[in-house]
């Protein structure tokens, strides 16, 4: 069994890279790749420690499929428990894959409602990208420059989490809702606060 190696962050990606060249045609390694620099770009590579190359490769691949379609109105929300037959890749543990405007607040709001429901994070990553999107949400291409820190209202945002493992379809609705509630939450506050700010300079 082959894992990642998590010594160091160009360490990981060196080691899903070579993975990534054997197993995929060259066009696509070379977007997966791209893609990859991205999506582990503030990554703990530590949360990934013991883990199978092909399960991490995996799930690079369920996370660009996820992103490949979104009309940028409200969040999209996936939550799955992998496994080979269906997704190529496993996991001891219950899956969500978040895309949202980037804004600030989301991962905080996203560990607050865990908490409140006593579900454990096991992993919990975020990745920012400029896209560059159809009139119908599909992704065209990624754009050249890079999100910066400072500018907290660009691009979208793509959570990576793992939780508490959830054997039945009413417990994985019921976190669903309860994440799709605070993220709208996040959104009507955040899309107020200019005018809010507005405001109180006229009082």
């Amino acid at each position: 069994m082959k894992v990642v190696d998590t010594r160091s962050k160009s360490q990981f990606l060196q080691s899903l890279n070579i993975a990534i060249t054997e197993k995929l045609p060259k066009v696509e390694a070379e977007d997966l790749k791209r893609f990859a620099d991205d999506f582990f770009l503030s990554a703990f590579v530590g949360e990934f420690e013991g883990r199978r190359v092909s399960d991490v490769l995996g799930l690079l691949v369920s996370a660009r499929k996820f992103i490949q379609q979104y009309d940028g109105q409200e969040a999209k929300i996936a939550i799955f428990d992998p496994n080979l037959e269906e997704h190529g890749w496993q996991s001891t543990h219950t899956t969500l894959m978040i895309m949202q405007q980037n804004m600030p607040f989301i991962v905080d709001s996203l560990r607050m409602t865990l908490a409140s429901r006593e579900i454990k994070a096991h992993t919990i990553q975020y990745a920012s990208f400029q896209t560059d999107r159809d009139s119908k949400g599909k992704l065209k291409t990624f754009k050249a420059h890079k999100h910066k820190a400072h500018d907290v209202l660009s691009g979208e945002g793509l959570v990576f989490l793992e939780v508490d493992r959830h054997t039945d379809e009413d417990s994985k609705q019921a976190l669903k809702d309860s994440i799709c509630a605070v993220l709208n939450d996040v959104a009507v506050t955040v899309n107020d606060y200019p005018a809010m700010q507005d405001k109180t300079k006229q009082i």
